[in-house]
């Protein structure tokens, strides 16, 4: 049972218990416990400013001291404590899934008003409290083009057997620690609507042009720079990373935009196993950043860059140098980041060996724990193949 949902059920609990009876409540740990009783005055005098489920304690705090019996708070130890525990989580479980309804839904969390201790005690104030306190009362208005956005990623974890992933982790995840930094803004900026492409240019005299897609003639978007532009580049970048792919024995999902914006949150399996697969789940994660970052640049490359003329475009052979060189720098860069005094801190030796296990040039000849062994290692070319249309 989690930490609300013990919150929840106290509160349920005090609810049905007459007043005047004896009431022992039993919680997981002693989180709570110490929250109502250590921590209670400390809390109130700050408001309750940044304490998690602060709505739901209030109420139970305000409960407890509407009643006129002896209440007894402790942390199950007993066996049979502990059993209970299980069980009152299983059925809260049940319950659930019959009624369809959230956790505070199911209860009354609304306080007893004279128990119910508002604000913060003004000597206990601090420019941090009064800060937070601020913050919280007046959340940001939400932007029309990132919500729209970010409901699409969503969409596309939930259809890809990703329906656990919290909105949360999605936002964390845009800037998950195997992006490089830049990569990692440039993502964060995709989810906002934030780069300067198609109706950003709209209403700024002298580039309204830029609004359209020199080479296919219609608005231009982020979806259509990294999937459906016909200019030499996405196309190219997204072959590469597919037969790159194939080489892990997972799936290839398709390319798409919230692909891309998604990466840092996708979960994959060892094939015919439920072990996850952090080898894949590393280059994937790699792989996907990296070369979305490089469409964008070869987009800005041809349509900023040479604006002059509208028919310039990179090569094939030049973009498929530019991805195979990217990725064999992330090699290189996790093979210099193991080698310095302390490295195992930063980057796992093993997860190494597993993210560019397939990929490496002469693979059969390497021996077992090269990373360990300081032996040098280089990444397979990876050649386009044109397919007919």
């Amino acid at each position: 049972m989690s930490t609300l949902g013990c919150v929840v059920a106290a509160i349920k609990a005090t609810d049905l218990a007459p007043i005047d009876a004896p009431l022992h409540l039993v919680f997981k740990d002693k989180e709570i416990t110490k929250m109502l009783t250590e921590d209670l005055e400390r809390h109130e005098d700050e408001g309750w400013i940044g304490t998690e489920f602060a709505t739901h304690i209030r109420a139970l705090v305000s409960k407890l001291r509407n009643r006129c019996a002896i209440t007894t708070l402790k942390k199950a130890d007993l066996p049979v404590e502990k059993e209970s525990l299980v069980r009152a989580g299983e059925m809260m479980h049940r319950e659930h899934e019959r009624s369809q309804l959230t956790e505070a839904e199911r209860i009354n969390d609304a306080p007893v008003k004279r128990f119910n201790l508002t604000g913060a005690r003004l000597a206990r104030m601090t420019q941090a409290l009064a800060y937070q306190s601020i913050r919280a009362g007046s959340p940001a208005p939400q932007r029309k083009r990132t919500v729209e956005t970010f409901n699409r990623t969503k969409q596309y974890l939930n259809e890809g057997n990703e329906p656990d992933v919290s909105d949360d982790e999605v936002w964390r995840k845009l800037r998950h620690q195997d992006y490089r930094k830049v990569v990692a803004d440039f993502i964060w900026k995709t989810m906002h609507g934030a780069n300067k492409n198609g109706e950003y240019w709209s209403n700024i005299p002298g580039y309204e042009q830029r609004e359209i897609c020199p080479s296919c003639g219609c608005t231009e978007s982020m979806q259509h720079i990294m999937t459906g532009c016909e200019a030499p580049g996405q196309t190219i970048v997204w072959s590469l990373v597919e037969q790159t792919w194939a080489k892990k024995n997972h799936p290839w999902p398709g390319a798409s935009l919230e692909m891309s914006l998604s990466a840092g949150c996708k979960k994959w399996k060892i094939p015919d196993t439920k072990d996850t697969d952090f080898g894949a789940e590393r280059l994937w994660r790699i792989i996907v950043s990296e070369s979305t970052f490089l469409i964008w640049k070869l987009r800005c490359e041809r349509v900023v860059g040479h604006s002059d003329d509208i028919t310039w475009t990179h090569s094939a052979e030049e973009i498929t140098n530019r991805w195979n060189d990217t990725i064999k720098q992330r090699l290189q860069t996790d093979i210099a980041v193991i080698k310095c005094r302390g490295s195992e801190r930063l980057l796992n030796t093993g997860l190494v060996e597993q993210t560019w296990r397939g990929t490496l040039e002469n693979e059969n000849r390497i021996p077992p724990k090269w990373a360990d062994k300081r032996v040098l290692v280089g990444m397979a070319r990876v050649e386009y193949i044109e397919h007919p249309d």
